[in-house]
């Protein structure tokens, strides 16, 4: 996947391509930074009974190639990391540690988390860790305020009776201050990472 980002008039653009094996295509995504955005798919051009992976892999890369060179003519640039926010969400557990309930969830919530970042333009979900009786969803973002206020909604405790208790807060990349607590679905103010 290739992502890059424009600032233009104080919003934040991103345009992004991946290739879909399954598919055998390539999908592209742009929009503001926050919204869902637009999607083009891209068919490559192969005969499906004499394409060899290199065939394909030329294609792709050649795509990609375009992809970039377009973007920067129009402004777009790989988001500097130094200038992204890590995003923790916390969820205290129900149940011990370890429960394949837990795991399940953990994995819902992750691939949850990731979808809605990434197709928001937002950033990616980085890890977790389970410890304390709590989760910690760590995720790599490039507008952190928009990222809270964004999952805020899509955590909500409405939807599961486990996200009652959910906080997020974020951090600078670039730094080693602690955490700051952005959101706390019960108002509790207490936040510690472990």
């Amino acid at each position: 996947m290739h992502k890059l980002y424009k600032r233009d008039n104080e919003k934040l653009y991103y345009r992004e391509m991946w290739y879909e094996k399954e598919n055998a295509c390539l999908v592209r995504h742009h929009g503001e930074v926050g919204d869902e955005g637009e999607t083009e798919v891209v068919s490559l051009s192969l005969d499906a009974e004499q394409s060899t992976e290199t065939q394909v892999k030329t294609q792709v890369d050649s795509h990609m190639a375009d992809f970039i060179k377009e973007g920067m003519a129009a402004g777009y640039t790989p988001f500097d990391d130094k200038d992204k926010h890590w995003l923790a969400i916390q969820i205290p557990l129900r149940e011990a540690v370890g429960t394949h309930e837990t795991f399940d969830f953990l994995e819902d919530v992750e691939g949850y988390v990731s979808e809605k970042l990434g197709w928001n333009g937002l950033g990616e979900m980085d890890g977790h860790d389970i410890g304390n009786g709590k989760i910690n969803v760590f995720c790599l973002v490039v507008d952190a305020a928009l990222a809270v206020a964004l999952l805020q909604s899509a955590l909500s405790p409405e939807y599961d009776e486990w996200f009652k208790h959910i906080k997020i807060a974020t951090r600078p990349n670039d730094s080693d201050i602690d955490y700051q607590l952005k959101y706390a679905a019960d108002g509790d103010p207490d936040f510690d990472i472990f």
